[in-house]
């Protein structure tokens, strides 16, 4: 998931719309967007006021949603899957929390994403009810629910592969414990979950802890030094030419990484 927007979203302001409303590819719900918004600060900690603020300035911008063109062909065109974007306080910072993927995993290993996971018939087709049976799953917290959660709201739908076209949709929720309360709870099953950590909003936007690498789609993975660690780019100008016939194929495409935590976020 691109981190960008959601920071944005916080921070405060419409850069997500600049340069148009829609991408090819999306369709688009109609809501009132105010492009005027001035930038809001980013405070000190989450609580019910602000919450309640980010849940209003979420309903003033246009949700993007994958157009059913897209995969109708795919093989999953009838899976969806959800998943939480957990808003938290840690030590009463507004922080954010991520889980990274156990090392050993066929798909994915090592890489750092939101608790979430397939939609299932129980779930009536509702996005929160699959982001909240996923959280708890993952983190090994039985009693967690829609208690322990203030929606915010749903964020950009997004697909999870050219290969699979199964669209994925975000749900913003704030976490009301902070997160040293939160790991009295957590008993994550170590072949699936090899961490779970915090990131604070402020860390999330100091551009010095940002770069950019290279995902390659045929490898499935970014580009990588001999040490097996992410080739990380530090300005988009540092980063290496893609060949036109690639382009043209979409083998390979450039994305952001933030480099703040204990592990690259891209």
């Amino acid at each position: 998931l691109k981190m960008r927007g959601v920071k944005r979203l916080v921070k405060g302001g419409y850069g997500v719309l600049r340069g148009g409303n829609v991408r090819r590819g999306y369709s688009e719900e109609l809501r009132k967007v105010d492009v005027n918004v001035k930038e809001w600060e980013v405070k000190d900690c989450f609580n019910e006021e602000y919450v309640g603020e980010l849940k209003d300035r979420l309903k003033r911008i246009a949700r993007r949603r994958i157009h059913p063109s897209v995969y109708a062909k795919s093989v999953n065109k009838d899976k969806k899957a959800a998943v939480l974007v957990p808003f938290i306080n840690n030590n009463n910072e507004a922080s954010i929390l991520f889980t990274r993927r156990a090392l050993n995993l066929r798909h994915h290993a090592g890489e750092v994403g939101f608790p979430g996971g397939m939609q299932e018939p129980e779930d009536k087709n509702d996005h929160v009810v699959t982001a909240l049976r996923e959280t708890q799953e993952e983190l090994g917290w039985k009693t967690f629910g829609q208690k322990d959660l203030m929606e915010i709201g749903l964020w950009h739908e997004m697909m999870t592969s050219t290969q699979t076209m199964m669209p994925v949709t975000p749900v913003l929720g704030w976490i009301k414990q902070d997160f040293n309360e939160l790991q009295q709870h957590m008993n994550t099953n170590p072949a699936e979950i090899h961490s779970v950590f915090c990131l604070s909003i402020k860390e999330l936007l100091q551009t010095e802890k940002q770069g950019f690498t290279i995902f390659d789609t045929k490898q499935k993975r970014i580009l990588t030094n001999d040490d097996g660690t992410p080739k990380i780019f530090r300005d988009k100008d540092q980063l290496p030419e893609v060949p036109a016939a690639e382009k043209d194929q979409k083998s390979s495409f450039r994305i952001r990484v933030f480099t703040a935590g204990p592990y690259p976020i891209w």
